[in-house]
Parts: structure tokens; C-alpha cells; sequence
């Protein structure tokens, strides 16, 4: 093989070389673009994460676990609103219980037998009808209350029920809430006159329960 062949393929090897050059300039800020699309991915991915976690916190009214967070209360005009509300679905839900005993006349029969004539006599409601009023309510208006931790009323006023040790209030935390703590605080006065002088206008029923009503 002659000199001039030599250099021919040395020129040859030598341009092969340049053009591979070009070639990983050109890549390399590709992938540096790429990888910094990686890291902005990355850290959006992360403020979402702190964002999601901060909404959660401001839609539970700023309630921690274990009650450190201060809470902003409902105020009273609304919680007074709502309390209406929620006493007109009650008594809609009653008089619906009541107009079920003319389909089903059985309901209630045997708790009738249980507890005598006289004290059925001083009831001034069918027993069977309140006995379908309380399904009525179980499932329209407590289940529901669980769920959304709002109630009808304080859903049209834009309340919400959270919890003292956690912002999500559990089914049983709702139904003492609801069919013991709320009937004792009524039946006594001054469990729902605590809300007016409680700084976290608090009732007995909110006491019992662990639970607060805060704006939505």
C-alpha cells in the first residue's frame, strides 16, 4: 500500500472522527435539556405534593392532628340558620314516618306490646312512624353527615363538621353527635347556650362528640 493510500485513509479516519464529535455536541445539550425537564417535573411534582397537602389542611379549617392548629369557628348567625334548617328536615322526615304507618301498619307493634298502653297513651306520635322517621333520618341525613361532614342545613350555609383530633369525623363520632349528645344539649338549655360564650362557640354536643362546625 503506497504513502498517498496512508493519508487518504488517515483523512478519511480523521473526518470520521470530527463528524462523531459534532454528533455528541450536538446530544449533550439535548440530554442536559432533558435532565432539566426532569428536575422541573420533579420539583412541580413536589410543590403539588406541599400544595395538596395545604388544601387539605385549609379545607379542614386548618385542624392538625391532635387539635394543635387553631380552628376559625362558624359564626353564630349561621349556625343558628343552619340548626333550622336541619329541625325542618327532622320534622319533614317525622311526619313522612308517620304517613308510612297507613303502607305498614306493623312497624312498632312489638315495641308497643313492650312498653304497655300507658306509656304508648302518652306519646303523641305513632311509635311505628318514629321508628321509620329515625331509618328515614339514619339514611338521608346522618349517613350523608358522615360522608360530607355536613348535614342540609349546615351544607346550605356552608358549614362543615370537623373533628378535634382529626379533620375527618368518623360515623360513630357523628351519631353520638347527633341522637345523644345534640338531644342532651337541647334537653338541658345551656349545652346549646355554651356555643355563645365558648371561644371556639362550642356546645355540649361539640364537646361530647369532639367535633367543631367551621366555615367551609
Amino acid at each position: 500500500m503506497s504513502d498517498s493510500d496512508n493519508d487518504d485513509w488517515n483523512f478519511k479516519l480523521d473526518d470520521s472522527e470530527v463528524k462523531k464529535t459534532r454528533r455528541k455536541e450536538k446530544v449533550k445539550p439535548l440530554l442536559q435539556s432533558a435532565q432539566k425537564k426532569e428536575i422541573k417535573v420533579e420539583a412541580s411534582a413536589q410543590a403539588t405534593r406541599k400544595s395538596r397537602r395545604q388544601l387539605a389542611r385549609e379545607a379542614s379549617g386548618g385542624v392538625g392532628i391532635g387539635g394543635e392548629a387553631s380552628i376559625d369557628p362558624a359564626s353564630h348567625l349561621k349556625r343558628i340558620i343552619a340548626f333550622i334548617l336541619d329541625l325542618c328536615v327532622l320534622a319533614i322526615l317525622i311526619a313522612a314516618g308517620q304517613f308510612c304507618i297507613v303502607f305498614f301498619p306493623e312497624i312498632g307493634k312489638d315495641i308497643e306490646s313492650f312498653l304497655g298502653p300507658e306509656i304508648i297513651s302518652s306519646i303523641p306520635l305513632d311509635v311505628g312512624g318514629l321508628l321509620a322517621a329515625v331509618g328515614l333520618h339514619l339514611i338521608l341525613v346522618i349517613l350523608p353527615t358522615a360522608s360530607t361532614q355536613q348535614s342540609i342545613g349546615k351544607r346550605m350555609m356552608k358549614l362543615k363538621i370537623v373533628g378535634v383530633q382529626a379533620p375527618k369525623v368518623a360515623l360513630g363520632a357523628i351519631f353520638i353527635r347527633e341522637y345523644f349528645a345534640k338531644p342532651v344539649a337541647l334537653f338541658t338549655l345551656i349545652g346549646v347556650l355554651m356555643i355563645l360564650f365558648t371561644n371556639k362557640r362550642k356546645g355540649l354536643h361539640d364537646f361530647i362528640a369532639g367535633t367543631s362546625v367551621i366555615d367551609c
